[in-house]
């Protein structure tokens, strides 16, 4: 039997590494790596981000509300400005709160946000009415006015007043900021009647004051004032005792001088 000759292994290795380049070309051509998937940015949970930074209690009816978590989270990504209040506030607001309707307690929890971002910054330097979620379109209802005073923003319904005391989070297309007092909208709630006004008071007229004369007019003294009531002969109630007076004295000066002169004739 005739044996072939063994040829030693570096030999081989030499011989086929043309091969083996060649095909581990071909298998990178033909299988390219792909791009590793880049990871989504992480869906916020404005529920739970609002119970960490002390607005547990709004939170909470949030998430037990019917619609009104989901209406928060289906605009995530076109735009969220929400305000919560702290939990201070709206455990005071709770007896209020659970005596509305499941629709007017829905329409209140959606009156705390806009749909649009806005930055701090944002609120900082523009003052306006703004609508929220629960805005019907076609009559322009459920919105507030924002106001800033420098660095001071506050909400104004013609309910209340609340002011932003912190940032939950701010990262664009959402924003989430603590208030200090539960938004109420007048739809829901008896606006608070702005004070008029009192007018100035008017000077008082001056009366003239009856003229005496012969006319013979009386003048008769309005209900009410103060003053000597007058008799029908014009003469004031004063002016008639002191007539009355007048001619007592002379009755009694009258009848002393006939007293006198019965005595003098009596003694001729």
């Amino acid at each position: 039997m005739r044996m072939h000759p063994t040829l030693p292994p570096p030999l081989i290795f030499l011989l086929l590494q043309p091969f083996l380049c060649s095909f581990h070309l071909i298998s990178s051509l033909s299988s390219p790596n792909p791009d590793p998937p880049s990871s989504a940015p992480p869906i916020l949970d404005i529920p739970s981000l609002m119970s960490k930074n002390g607005c547990k209690a709004f939170a909470s009816l949030l998430t037990s509300t019917a619609d009104a978590a989901d209406s928060y989270s289906s605009n995530l990504d076109s735009g969220l400005t929400a305000f919560c209040p702290i939990d201070r506030a709206t455990n005071t607001f709770l007896p209020l709160f659970k005596n509305l309707t499941a629709d007017d307690k829905l329409s209140l929890l959606l009156y705390h946000a806009v749909p649009l971002y806005y930055s701090l910054r944002m609120l900082q330097s523009n003052n306006g009415v703004v609508n929220t979620f629960a805005t019907d379109g076609t009559t322009k209802n459920y919105n507030f006015t924002v106001q800033n005073d420098g660095e001071a923003v506050t909400l104004q319904t013609q309910v209340i007043t609340a002011r932003i005391t912190d940032t939950v989070v701010d990262r664009d297309p959402v924003a989430v900021y603590a208030i200090d007092s539960v938004l109420q909208p007048p739809e829901l709630f008896k606006p608070v009647a702005v004070p008029v006004p009192a007018p100035a008071p008017a000077h008082d007229a001056v009366a003239d004051s009856p003229k005496s004369g012969k006319s013979g007019r009386n003048h008769t003294t309005p209900s009410g004032a103060d003053g000597p009531a007058s008799s029908e002969n014009g003469k004031s109630a004063e002016q008639e005792a002191a007539d009355a007076n007048a001619a007592a004295s002379s009755r009694r000066l009258f009848a002393g001088a006939a007293a006198v002169v019965v005595v003098l004739v009596a003694s001729f």
